[in-house]
C-alpha cells in the first residue's frame, strides 16, 4: 500500500514545496456596491465584503462606529465633540482610515489615528484599488439621512486623493524613505501629536498591542479575517487586553455577529450590543466598555 501511493506522496510533497515557494497572488475583486475588494487565495478571505466593500467601511466602522460615539458624546455632555482617538486592528487597503480622514474633514472634527497591519501590502497594489467613492454618495445620504452629504464629494480624483494620504497625510514615524514607510516604533510623546495625525504600524496584534495602542482610545476598528481563520484574534484575553486601553465610553466595533466572537467580548469585560448589520449581514458587534 505505501509503496503504491508513494508517487502520489512524492507529487503532493513537491506540488506543496511549489506553492510555498510560489504563492498564490492576491486578485482584485468587484463587489456589488461598484467598489473593488482583495481576495486572499491562502486563506480563501476577502478585505471586505463581496456585497460591498465602501458600503460595509461606511455601515460597520463610521455610522455605528465613529458617528454613534460621536452621537452618544455628544448628547452625553451637551457639547460639540472636537476631537476623537481610533486604533484600527487590521489597517489593510487603509480603505477605513481613508473615510475616516474624509470624515473628520467634513465634520471640522481632530482625529488620531493608529492603524497596526501584520502584512502591509505595497503602494502599487493599494493604488490599483478603486473605490470608487463618487458613486457611493447615495447610499450615504440613504443610510444616514444626508448628515454628511459633502462626504464625498470628489473635489480631485480619487487616485490622487488615496497617493496624497499615503505620501503626505500618514506621519512616517522612525524612516522617511518608501520603503521604511511603515515601522513598529511604538507611540509616545516624542513621535505622535495625542490630539491629530494619523500613524500607522507594521507589527502583530498579540506582541505590539501595548506599543501601538494608546491608553484612552475612544473608537476600534476590529477588522481582523473571519474568526474561523484566526481564532486567536479574537480570544478573551485580547480583547481584555484592548478593553484595558480603551477610554471610558469607548466603542469597539466589528463586521461580525459570530456568537463565540460576542461570548468573548461579554467575557473580556465589554457590553455588547448585536445590531443591524452591513448590505448582505444580518447583524454585527458592537461593543462598548
Amino acid at each position: 500500500m505505501y509503496f503504491k501511493s508513494g508517487a502520489k506522496l512524492i507529487f503532493a510533497i513537491e506540488t506543496n514545496a511549489w506553492r510555498l515557494m510560489n504563492p498564490p497572488k492576491i486578485e482584485i475583486l468587484p463587489t456589488k456596491d461598484g467598489s473593488v475588494t482583495l481576495y486572499l487565495p491562502t486563506l480563501d478571505e476577502t478585505y471586505h465584503s463581496r456585497h460591498g466593500a465602501v458600503c460595509e467601511s461606511m455601515y460597520v466602522y463610521l455610522l455605528r462606529g465613529v458617528v454613534d460615539w460621536y452621537l452618544m458624546k455628544q448628547e452625553v455632555s451637551g457639547m460639540r465633540v472636537s476631537g476623537l482617538r481610533v486604533f484600527e486592528m487590521g489597517f489593510g487597503t487603509g480603505l477605513n482610515a481613508w473615510l475616516l480622514k474624509e470624515f473628520s474633514r467634513s465634520m471640522e472634527l481632530d482625529v488620531c489615528y493608529y492603524g497596526l497591519e501584520k502584512f502591509p501590502l505595497g503602494m502599487e497594489l493599494l493604488t490599483m484599488v478603486e473605490f470608487g467613492f463618487g458613486a457611493m454618495a447615495g447610499y450615504w445620504k440613504r443610510v444616514n439621512g444626508g448628515v454628511m452629504d459633502d462626504l464625498f464629494v470628489e473635489r480631485v480624483g480619487f487616485r490622487e486623493r488615496w497617493q496624497e494620504l499615503f505620501e503626505q497625510e500618514f506621519i512616517k514615524l522612525g524612516g522617511r524613505s518608501e520603503e521604511d514607510f511603515f515601522t513598529s516604533k511604538s507611540v509616545d510623546e516624542k513621535t505622535a501629536d495625542k490630539n491629530r495625525g494619523f500613524y500607522k504600524f507594521e507589527g502583530d496584534v498579540l506582541a505590539d498591542l501595548e506599543r501601538v495602542m494608546p491608553s484612552g482610545v475612544e473608537v476600534v476598528f476590529w477588522d481582523a479575517f473571519a474568526p474561523k481563520k484566526q481564532p486567536e484574534l479574537w480570544s478573551v484575553v485580547l480583547f481584555e487586553r484592548v478593553l484595558a486601553r480603551m477610554g471610558e465610553g469607548g466603542v469597539l466595533v466589528t463586521y461580525t455577529a459570530n456568537g463565540q466572537v460576542r461570548r468573548n467580548l461579554v467575557s473580556a469585560g465589554f457590553r455588547v450590543e448585536r445590531v443591524v448589520g452591513p448590505p448582505g449581514k444580518k447583524h454585527m458587534l458592537r461593543a462598548w466598555k
